[in-house]
């Protein structure tokens, strides 16, 4: 399962949900291709990837939507898997 492919194409708050299904698929098939195995480490670097977003992003030349979508939703959710 290629979590980046099924991230293009999320578009609605149903594909969010089942994209969150195949996140704690992927954790549970795939614990060891997770940097952040608890909620703390999770939560954490989903914070930590929410304040670097933005130059991230500046630096790849991709703009972040104002109001977020859900795939940006989604993207924050899948970065936050490996982010440290």
């Amino acid at each position: 399962m290629d979590l980046d492919v099924i991230l293009e194409n999320l578009h609605s708050r149903s594909d969010l949900a089942d994209f969150v299904d195949l996140l704690r698929r992927d954790f549970e098939d795939n614990p060891e291709a997770w940097t952040n195995r608890d909620i703390g480490s999770y939560l954490e670097a989903m914070s930590a990837w929410l304040r670097d977003m933005d130059g991230l992003n500046l630096n790849l030349g991709i703009s972040i939507p104002d109001p977020p979508t859900w795939r940006t939703v989604g993207e924050i959710l899948l970065a936050a898997k490996e982010y440290e």
